[in-house]
């Protein structure tokens, strides 16, 4: 799983809008390291290398250092990151904040899905449900009700199975999660973009997911 590149480059998700809706940023330049942005001998075969391979420790791929508290340390802030940004303190302060929004984010979604009746097992192929059923492959669920709720449901279990998609693609991983939630949140009308009773006091959800307004 851990569908990286697909997230990187917006290929995985399940769209509820236009293609449009769905761009980078102006200023989005994850997608080009390793190609015009540290173009060089060490990193120039594209943004998984040019991220994952440029510390001392290259052969865990790792990008950060955590402990029980979070993101300590960004590990190739030097070789890489600091093409971009200017402070590491800030760095990681920004990855905790946003690291701690989406997976609330994604925690609020999965009980949007249990009141729909669909429970999501990350440990149990093919992950989704019925409530009350033992998660085992043949109590799988099956009646999608619609394309859109197995939408979401797709989102839900691309980006659990991809925990680095909050700093890959920021701003692709927040539509895909409000896009979901919005879908759930309206499912008898229209969506409207806008989130007003699914965060059940998760405020860092909430924030994360821009105050309930379409990222």
């Amino acid at each position: 799983y851990l569908s990286a590149g697909g997230t990187l480059y917006r290929l995985t998700g399940y769209e509820y809008h236009a293609s449009a809706d769905y761009d980078n940023d102006s200023w989005f330049a994850h997608d080009r390291i390793g190609v015009d942005i540290l173009n060089s001998a060490e990193a120039s075969n594209g943004p998984c290398v040019g991220c994952h391979m440029r510390s001392d420790e290259s052969h865990i791929f790792e990008v950060t250092e955590r402990d029980s508290g979070g993101i300590t340390n960004v590990v190739t802030f030097d070789a890489t990151c600091s093409a971009c940004h200017a402070d590491k303190a800030s760095m990681v302060s920004a990855m905790n904040d946003l690291n701690g929004g989406f997976l609330n984010a994604i925690a609020v979604l999965d009980a949007k899905l249990v009141v729909a009746g669909i429970v999501y097992d990350h440990s149990a192929y093919p992950y989704f449900y019925p409530v009350g059923v033992s998660h085992i492959f043949p109590n799988a669920y099956v009646t999608w009700p619609d394309m859109d709720t197995l939408g979401a449901a797709i989102n839900l279990a691309l980006l659990d199975h991809e925990p680095g998609a909050y700093a890959h693609n920021s701003r692709y991983t927040k539509r895909l999660l409000f896009d979901s939630l919005d879908f759930l949140e309206d499912v008898a009308s229209p969506p409207d973009m806008v989130l007003d009773s699914v965060f059940i006091g998760n405020a860092p959800a909430f924030e994360y997911l821009n105050n309930g307004l379409r990222p």
